[in-house]
């Protein structure tokens, strides 16, 4: 989503949805009080912003416990995203992914064409 972001390109996802945990990763990383509120209302437009409930808490939890008992853990932000996918039914669109790969034993549908 960046990349495109920086290009100003866009691509067939929009109108889809992200997760509340990627709106926070994309939005720190724009300077500016003014610019990043733009953004948001921007991202709002584009996305359905799926928000931590208890369904993606859940989730999230027996991902959690899953790869701690096998030594595989990843981030907890990168674990709410997939988290997320996995509990709303989305496919996850990631240009990480060998990181995401491993959850697929979990339900999580990773688009599998590089994002340029």
């Amino acid at each position: 989503m960046i990349d495109h972001f920086k290009r100003r390109t866009h691509l067939e996802i929009w109108g889809n949805a992200i997760s509340t945990v990627t709106l926070l990763e994309f939005l720190r990383g724009v300077p500016g009080e003014e610019r990043r509120v733009a953004f948001l209302k921007g991202l709002q437009k584009l996305f359905k912003i799926e928000p931590v409930d208890d369904l993606v808490v859940l989730t999230y939890c027996k991902l959690y416990r899953a790869l701690r008992r096998n030594g595989e853990l990843i981030e907890d932000a990168d674990l709410l995203i997939a988290a997320t996918a996995i509990a709303k039914g989305y496919v996850l669109w990631t240009k990480n992914i060998k990181h995401f790969e491993r959850l697929e034993k979990f339900g999580l549908r990773v688009f599998k064409e590089k994002c340029s």
